[in-house]
């Protein structure tokens, strides 16, 4: 099962300033979790209202929303 993966603005224009090879190693483990959002190197992120993940791309971290749809 594929997943759709939606980008925030801030997110957006990060990617767009970051070097290329940090870029490409971001955009990699985008498309993996779209066939697996759930890998082993997911972490969940407590005390937040939604199910927030967490995932890293080296010293680079960033947080992810599930929403499910209907």
């Amino acid at each position: 099962m594929d997943f759709d993966i939606h980008l925030s603005k801030k997110a957006e224009k990060f990617l767009k300033t970051c070097d290329d090879e940090l870029y490409k190693r971001i955009l990699s483990k985008l498309k993996k979790l779209e066939n697996d959002p759930f890998p082993q190197d997911v972490k969940r992120v407590f005390g937040q209202k939604e199910k927030t993940f967490r995932v890293r791309v080296g010293d680079l971290g960033f947080c992810m929303l599930f929403f499910w749809m209907i």
